[in-house]
């Protein structure tokens, strides 16, 4: 194994670590069984949210179109041609999510208070999005098969508060 890639894999086992350390101590968080040295460790360890900024347009370009982002959302996968005046309108409504010091998803509120969150697969299901979410008020529309953004909008305080229905084909089927 060369340098480079052994200074990778260092690197990916150190950001590894650093979320399962995350996840654990958010979970005590949030069961209020934390220790006031605890609480500081997660503080420390917590994502950072900074505005986006024109020089993100291709960094938010690429987490839409990152596979596991795109299993739950509407929409075709984009590509540079269609967002970069899409994001250069609605650059100001978003943020920009760090961990570590990485770059791992972004925070869009929409003028109308609609939010959606998306990370990158590997860094979904730390409870990173709960952290995030947990401080923000608004509404979200999350597709009905997209359990896993259901509950994480409901572990971060969202109630549930209307359904929206959506007929695709006329007629009646069956007998």
């Amino acid at each position: 194994m060369d340098i480079k890639s052994h200074n990778i894999k260092t690197e990916e086992l150190i950001m590894k670590s650093a979320l399962e350390e995350f996840r654990s101590l958010f979970a005590l968080y949030k069961e209020g069984t934390l220790s006031e040295e605890g609480k500081r460790k997660c503080l420390e360890l917590a994502p950072a949210l900074h505005p986006a900024t024109i020089d993100d347009t291709l960094f938010v370009l690429e987490v839409r179109n990152d596979e596991s982002v795109r299993e739950y959302t509407a929409g075709e996968k984009t590509n540079e041609e269609k967002h970069i005046p899409y994001f250069y309108e609605h650059y100001n409504e978003f943020r920009i999510i760090c961990f570590n010091g990485e770059k791992i998803g972004y925070i869009r509120k929409k003028q109308d208070g609609i939010i959606s969150i998306a990370l990158f697969g590997k860094f979904q299901k730390y409870g990173i999005g709960q952290w995030i979410l947990a401080r923000e008020t608004g509404k979200a529309n999350i597709l009905v098969d997209n359990l896993w953004s259901l509950r994480c909008f409901q572990n971060s305080g969202f109630k549930i508060t209307s359904y929206n229905l959506e007929k695709k084909k006329e007629g009646i089927t069956g007998n």
